[in-house]
């Protein structure tokens, strides 16, 4: 089965299409402690509903020390949230656990083979928002750098 999706077109099969940025930024200031960041989105082009899961998140041995109350959060939006927080720094360390994040519906918006596929318009729960959250109080300008890997599974129909 194939399905046209403006200038797109997907074959129905079991691999696994993902669109999402492979750079994200956040920040805050001397002034202001709260975590800023723009909202991200990830999309399922995928045959088949895609669970997310957090599979890391690692500091680059460049990082200097960080501040003892610094705190950062993954915050997932969308249908079908399993965590919609997930902490990846707390007190200062990394704290992150392999969550669940969230599972997509398909690029036809279907969960389960018995949910009606979309025959026009643009699939809306193949997609999810991404953004951070969290704080710290920092006496100096840091400049961090860190690795958030995500696991990408199948739902069978």
């Amino acid at each position: 089965m194939k399905r046209r999706n403006t200038s797109v077109e997907y074959a129905i099969d079991e691999t696994i299409n993902i669109t999402l940025p492979t750079d994200t930024f956040f920040y805050n200031t001397r002034t202001d402690a709260m975590i800023k960041a723009s909202s991200y989105t990830i999309t399922n082009d995928s045959g088949l509903p895609v669970k997310i899961s957090i599979d890391g998140f690692a500091a680059e041995l460049s990082n200097s020390t960080l501040p003892s109350d610094f705190a950062l959060n993954l915050n997932v939006s969308g249908n079908k949230v399993t965590t919609p927080s997930a902490k990846l720094i707390e007190n200062g360390l990394i704290k992150v656990s392999n969550s669940e994040l969230i599972t997509l519906a398909n690029c036809l918006d279907q969960y389960s083979a018995t949910d009606a596929a979309i025959t026009s318009g643009s699939p809306v729960n193949n997609a999810a928002e991404f953004t951070y959250g969290g704080a710290a109080k920092a006496s100096k300008t840091l400049k961090l750098g860190y690795t958030l890997s995500l696991k990408f599974e199948d739902v069978k129909f």
